[in-house]
Formats: structure tokens, sequence, C-alpha cells
């Protein structure tokens, strides 16, 4: 009886080491393809960041020596973007500096607190731009006549649509090539820069060619592109509040990770799941209940299993600390 007990036991083990070396090479697998997605995800950053500052520091020549406050806005607006490019690369560069003895959960929240303070410049640029715009309108519907935009801001905003439709399409296509939801979501931001544009291009030209009573177009679409300028500054800000206020993750979020841990084998139940962010990575804490009879070394592989699979789920940065407490050997009945 004693020694098949112990073949018993001893074949649990060897399963349980068998899932272990299998989570370890599917994490393996996991670890290469993040760094292959890394890698094109940098690599598009820094291409789209210079074109995004080359049209940064033309639109804003062209709408001051054309003197369109669209294309200024346009410029702020082009602004956003190559912040948000210049932000994916450091915190990508910050992701891969090493923990230290002072950083003990490394350095995401750096790139965090960075966001924040570049939604605070998007916010007071625009506010600016709008005052001018209100200014204007004002010495319009004042009886004072204003400037008519020159010919370079509508050769600018010409030029942005032409470009901003060529990264948008480059964008995309590599991020569908490594499968990357940031690439995808980029993609689709410079797809709607592009349109913005559009918008700039007809309410300029509009300034330019319908009269001196449409001029007053110009300072409308400025007035138009503050308000996205608005939308993006705000969820920079709102973003980097909630990660530094520690946010926890959506309740269904929550609800997946105790259902992940639920059904490892001999857990009883879980009994608390907290989370935050940390940077872009999650970083979850469970209190979980295994049944008290079972070995150290086993709960132990459990633990390490339940680990993979959370890993596997929400990413391999992703930090995971599990406590384990004793239960009853059969799990609670469910609530009627």
């Amino acid at each position: 009886m004693v020694r098949h007990v112990v073949k018993k036991s001893s074949l649990k083990t060897i399963v349980m080491e068998d899932k272990t070396r299998q989570d370890k090479a599917q994490q393996e697998d996991v670890r290469v393809a993040k760094a292959q997605q890394e890698r094109v995800v940098y690599n598009s950053a820094r291409s789209c960041s210079m074109i995004n500052g080359a049209l940064v520091v033309f639109k804003l020549f062209a709408g001051v020596l054309g003197m369109s406050l669209a294309m200024m806005a346009d410029a702020v607006h082009s602004l956003s973007d190559y912040l948000t490019d210049l932000l994916i690369l450091y915190r990508l560069r910050m992701e891969r500096k090493p923990k230290n003895d002072e950083h003990d959960y490394g350095f995401g929240r750096v790139a965090v607190l960075a966001a924040g303070v570049t939604g605070i410049i998007l916010l007071l640029l625009a506010i600016l731009l709008f005052y001018l715009d209100v200014e204007r309108l004002v010495l319009n519907f004042s009886g004072f006549s204003i400037p008519r935009p020159g010919i370079i801001a509508l050769v600018a905003a010409v030029l942005s649509i032409i470009v901003k439709t060529a990264v948008w399409f480059f964008v995309s296509k590599r991020g569908k090539e490594v499968e990357s939801e940031l690439l995808m979501v980029r993609a689709w931001q410079h797809r709607n820069d592009a349109l913005t544009s559009i918008g700039t291009t007809i309410g300029i030209a509009g300034a330019m060619y319908l009269g001196a009573k449409w001029r007053i177009l110009d300072p409308i679409t400025g007035v138009i592109v503050f308000f996205f300028i608005i939308k993006i500054a705000w969820i920079f800000i709102k973003n980097a509040y909630y990660q530094l206020t520690d946010k926890s993750l959506p309740l269904d979020v929550e609800a997946r990770i105790a259902d992940i841990a639920r059904k490892e084998e001999n857990v009883i139940d879980v009994y608390e799941v907290l989370t935050r962010r940390l940077g872009s990575n999650a970083a979850i804490e469970l209190r979980i209940g295994i049944a008290g009879s079972t070995p150290l070394s086993e709960a132990y592989s459990h633990v390490q299993h339940i680990e993979s699979r959370l890993r596997e789920e929400f990413g391999e940065g992703t930090h995971v600390g599990i406590r384990i407490e004793p239960a009853p050997e059969e799990k609670p009945s469910p609530l009627p």
C-alpha cells in the first residue's frame, strides 16, 4: 500500500515537472516573438518620429509664413504624433533597462510620467492657439479684415495628406507582419491625421479662394483642430493619472485572471485579486487556496504554472505575485 502511494506521488511529480518544462518552452517562444515584435515597433517608431518631426517643423514654418492659424493648429496636431513616437521609443528603452536595488519593479512609470507631461504641453499649446483663433474671429466680426492665408500653407496641408497616408500604409503593413496591436493603433491614428489634414486643406483653400468674407474659414478650421488636440492631450493626462494612482485593471480582466487560477489543479478558490499597471505591463497579485494535503513542492509547481499562464495571457513582462493558503479539500459550491 505504501509502495503504491509513493509510486502515485512520484508519477504526479513527473507530470508536474513535464508541465513546467512545457511552460518554459512556451515562454521562450513567446519571448523570441516579443523581441522580434519590439524590434519592428522600435524601428517603425524611429522612422515615423523623423518623418513627423520634419513635418512639424515645415508645417509650423508654413503656418507662420503663410499667416494661417489652421496650419499652426495642424502643426501642433502633428506634434502630438511626433511626441507619441518619442514616448514609444523612450518606453521601449526604459523597459529594456534592467531592474536594480533601488527599482524593484523596473522603470516603466518613467514613461508614464513623461506621457503626462506631454499631455500638459499639448494642452497649453492648444489653449494658446485657441486664444489666437478666437482673437482673429473677434476681429472679423468687429469689421476688421483678417489676413488671407499664403500658398505655402496650402502646400503644407496637401503635403501632410500625402505623407500621412503613406505612413498609415507603412505602419499598418508592419503591424500586420508582427501582429502588433500598438502599431495597428498607430496606423489608424496616422489615418485620422490624414483626414484631419484634408479638413485643414479645405479650410485654407476656402479662405484663400472664396473671397474676403470667407477668410474666416481659416480660424474656424483652427478651432476645429483645437478640439482634436484637446482630446489627445486629455488621453495622455488621463492615462498617466490612472497609472500613477494605481488604477485597477477592468473588472472583466480581473475575473479572467481569477478564472485562470481556478482552472489549475488543486486550487480550491481565489480569495483576492489585486491589479494595476506598471508602464505598459500589468502587475497581478493573487491570494489563492490550495488543498491542504498538497505537498509543498507540488504547490510550488502549481504556482509556477499559474504564473506561466498569466504571462502567456498578459505578456512576458507581467509582474505576478501569488500567496498560497491551505484550504479544504473540496471546492466551494456555487451560490444558488
